[in-house]
């Protein structure tokens, strides 16, 4: 049976348009990553609800993989389910990736933008082409 673990990458943004790079060691147990789910903290202004906030992209397996790229959107709060996500792991790696704030408003306020990546210890049935990852 399948263990699922949830690896949590924090960003903090300081200032309108910065750009900020991260890297993430995720254990080398880990086999496979499943989902993936992207969230700001923080208390944003009215004015900027249902604007994008910025723009997020990871990469695993020393850069062979792009698999995530995403926008962050400023909504009224709701449960966000993890999009789908289907890497396999090798052992040790290190997800990198960049998140560009897309705040043009002189209203900006520092938030933080956590990104959830959603990984197994078992590796899911391979295909012919392409291993794929299963959830349990």
């Amino acid at each position: 049976m399948a263990v699922t673990r949830y690896q949590i990458i924090s960003l903090r943004v300081q200032h309108a348009g910065e750009i900020l790079k991260f890297q993430h060691k995720i254990p080398a147990y880990l086999t496979c990553c499943t989902g993936f789910k992207l969230s700001m903290v923080g208390v944003m202004p009215p004015a900027l609800m249902n604007t994008t906030l910025g723009r997020l992209s990871a990469s695993f397996n020393s850069l062979k993989e792009e698999a995530i790229t995403a926008s962050l959107k400023h909504e009224v709060l709701a449960a966000k389910d993890f999009q789908q996500l289907e890497v396999q792991l090798h052992p040790g790696q290190i997800v990198s990736g960049v998140y560009v704030d897309e705040q043009l408003s002189e209203a900006f306020k520092p938030y933080r933008v956590n990104l959830y990546l959603r990984c197994t210890d078992k590796e899911g049935q391979t295909t012919k082409t392409k291993a794929a990852c299963t959830t349990t």
